[in-house]
C-alpha cells in the first residue's frame, strides 16, 4: 500500500501572487473538503502571531467551517522539523528553501485523496514580514480548506493581495448559522 500512495493522492499548490489574473465570475470553487476537523499547528519561527491565526480561524468559523485547535508547536515538533504536515493538520511555517521568493507572499499545499476529494493535510508557508498582514492568513486558510483563487476585485480569495479585500461571497458553508458581515470581519 505504501507505494500506491503517490497514485492515490494529489497535491495542490496555491499562492498569493503580486501578478493579476483574469477576473472570474460566478462563485468560488471548493475543489476538496476535510472529512475530519483539522488542527492548526504554528511552527516556531513562523512569521505569524498566534492571535492573528486565531482571528483567521474565527473568520472561517463564522462562515460555518470547522477548524480545531490552534496549537503553538514546541521546538521538537515532528511536522515542523521535517517541514511536513501530518494527517489532520494545517501546518504554518516560514517559507522553505523551495519557496519562489519575489513571486509569492505565501503558498499553501494541500494533500487530497483523488477519488474522494478529501483533504488529508495542508502546509502554509509564509514569507517573513507578511504573516500578520491583513487578509493573508484568511486567504491561505481558505486554500487549506480547499478553496481556489477567485479573482473578483475585493474578494478574500483573490490571487493578487493588492486587489483582494474582505468579500466572502460563495465561501459560506451551508449550515444553520447566521453569517453577519460584522461577525465574519470581527472573527466571531
Amino acid at each position: 500500500m505504501k507505494f500506491l500512495l503517490p497514485f492515490l493522492l494529489a497535491t495542490y499548490e496555491t499562492h498569493i501572487t503580486p501578478q493579476d489574473a483574469s477576473i472570474m465570475f460566478g462563485d468560488p470553487v471548493q475543489s476538496a473538503e476535510w472529512s475530519m476537523v483539522p488542527d492548526v499547528i504554528i511552527c516556531q519561527g513562523a512569521p505569524v502571531k498566534p492571535h492573528r491565526v486565531k482571528q483567521a480561524v474565527g473568520y472561517w468559523s463564522a462562515l460555518g467551517h470547522d477548524i480545531g485547535e490552534v496549537i503553538e508547536a514546541d521546538a521538537n515538533d515532528f511536522g515542523c522539523l521535517r517541514q511536513v504536515a501530518l494527517n489532520g493538520e494545517i501546518l504554518i511555517d516560514l517559507a522553505s528553501q523551495s519557496f519562489r521568493m519575489g513571486e509569492h507572499i505565501a503558498v499553501t499545499k494541500t494533500w487530497v485523496v483523488k477519488d474522494t476529494k478529501e483533504i488529508l493535510r495542508a502546509r502554509i508557508e509564509i514569507t517573513s514580514g507578511w504573516g500578520n498582514s491583513d487578509r493573508v492568513m484568511e486567504h491561505e486558510l481558505g486554500h487549506a480548506l480547499g478553496f481556489r483563487d477567485f479573482n473578483q476585485t475585493g474578494h478574500i480569495m483573490h490571487s493578487d493581495w493588492s486587489k483582494g479585500g474582505h468579500k466572502f461571497k460563495g465561501l459560506e458553508r451551508k449550515q444553520e448559522n447566521n453569517y453577519s458581515k460584522e461577525n465574519i470581519l470581527n472573527g466571531i
